[in-house]
């Protein structure tokens, strides 16, 4: 996407954050500032604890009780640091949707998949029992789950990871979400069920246009998907480029060391690859 073609729909604009226990302040984010725009994919990386997720919960509200909040986060008209509970709610209910980890810790172990998939849609959309349903497996058959019509009946415990993985994604398209906050949806997959949920992110933000923001530890897997990596550390982004140009041309002696701690096996040019994978 051109310079001159884009206009972010999530703008952060040198967000600090801090919170205070036994009356000592510690600060978790610093100055932090990134952009995306409606049908691009942005990644976070960097070290466990560098703040890349709480920078992605800050956007939807997902702070610590107590937190100390400074800079913008803006998606479109609304800045979400000042905004109200009732507005973030509604950001939350139709304009942000959020994906995490670990699947099986955000689904309910006694609700069927239906059940949990349903329960959104009519609360959040008001749908009747039967457009919910009908719902719900549309967007499980979109994000590649086979057999969508029996996966509605089934629990979590029937699934394996990268399907309930998909389930998830499908419950966050649910809202018709402007803005997807991927945080490490990967992690604990196998790396083929990882190329398919990275592949279903790609489709879903040319399909529907959707700004994504990804939060992943594996700079292979940044620079081979997304179009602009931002890297943090300490609560600092130590370095932003396209993605391509930080591959190859890296600035900051801790992306620089990331890079070099890569197996060799992988450290190949994302120019290399075949193509879907850039």
């Amino acid at each position: 996407m051109a310079a001159s073609e884009r206009t972010p729909l999530l703008t952060v604009e040198e967000l600090s954050l801090s919170v205070v226990r036994h009356g000592e302040e510690r600060r978790i984010l610093s100055g932090v500032s990134l952009d995306c725009a409606p049908g691009e994919f942005v990644a976070l990386v960097g070290e466990s604890g560098s703040g890349k997720s709480m920078t992605l919960r800050t956007v939807v509200g997902l702070t610590p009780r107590g937190s100390r909040l400074s800079g913008s986060v803006r998606l479109g008209d609304i800045d979400l640091v000042t905004a109200s509970k009732a507005q973030i709610g509604e950001v939350r209910k139709k304009r942000a949707a959020m994906i995490f980890q670990d699947p099986r810790a955000h689904i309910n172990p006694y609700q069927t998949i239906g059940g949990f998939m349903c329960e959104a849609l009519r609360v959040n959309r008001g749908m009747s029992r039967s457009d919910a349903s009908a719902t719900a497996a549309r967007l499980l058959d979109e994000v590649g789950l086979f057999d969508p019509e029996a996966q509605l009946h089934k629990h979590p415990h029937e699934l394996s990871g990268g399907m309930l993985q998909r389930v998830m994604i499908a419950s966050a398209l649910a809202s018709e979400p402007e803005l997807l906050l991927a945080d490490e949806p990967t992690t604990a997959l196998d790396v083929t069920t990882q190329a398919e949920i990275i592949a279903i992110l790609q489709d879903l933000r040319a399909s529907r246009g959707l700004a994504i923001v990804l939060v992943t530890h594996d700079l292979d897997l940044a620079a081979g998907s997304c179009d602009r990596i931002s890297v943090m550390r300490y609560g600092e982004i130590v370095e932003q480029a396209e993605a391509r140009e930080l591959w190859r041309n890296s600035q900051h002696p801790y992306t620089q060391a990331l890079l070099a701690a890569m197996p060799a096996r992988l450290a190949k040019s994302p120019a290399q690859r075949p193509q879907g994978q850039s």
